[in-house]
């Protein structure tokens, strides 16, 4: 009996760090109404501070472009794979939380690889507006449950701003963004 209940312990233990490496090393994380994780829109955009919240992750400094303009960002990831795109705003705090990973879903449960057809089922003109510069060819979408958050979705283009609603069906997330409700 006791071979036994060493047996059943090795496996529990066994499945719990397969659970943990398919996971990921840190917490869930989630995109939601209030931000993501600890980050809100109180959180201040200093690069020692966001480093300080996900100890479970790497966390860096990088710089993008927007319209030819650079801005600074700070990245935060599992291994290679980037798990969040955090940007800063003029009056300090954190402008938005991005993720185009499917490990990082909304609190909505949409996840990167949601079809547009599975949360929208009326035209996008209400809700969705194309996406201009680099996010050309993709259009983005309030969730349904909350403005704050948006969803980006990317598939074939018809040359249209906006596809019609037959083509619109067949798109799908690729990006998650929260952004902060104080901020313009």
């Amino acid at each position: 009996m006791r071979h036994l209940g060493a047996v059943l312990l090795a496996y529990a233990l066994t499945c719990l760090v397969v659970a943990q490496q398919v996971r990921g090393a840190g917490p869930e994380l989630k995109i939601g109404p209030s931000g993501t994780g600890p980050v809100n829109k109180r959180t201040p955009f200093k690069f020692p501070l966001i480093k300080s919240l996900f100890p479970e992750y790497t966390v860096t400094e990088g710089t993008e472009n927007w319209e030819g303009d650079p801005y600074p960002v700070i990245y935060v990831n599992d291994g290679n794979e980037r798990l969040l795109t955090i940007t800063g705003a003029t009056e300090g705090v954190v402008r938005r939380i991005w993720t185009e990973s499917p490990r990082v879903p909304s609190a909505f449960g949409v996840t990167v690889g949601t079809a547009y057809r599975q949360m929208f089922h009326d035209s996008p003109e209400k809700k969705c507006s194309s996406g201009t510069e680099n996010a050309s060819g993709t259009i983005f979408c309030r969730a349904p449950q909350d403005k704050f958050v948006t969803y980006q979705f990317a598939g074939k283009m018809n040359g249209a701003d906006l596809p019609p609603p037959r083509i619109l069906r067949t798109w799908k997330v690729y990006g998650i963004i929260w952004s902060n409700p104080d901020v313009e």
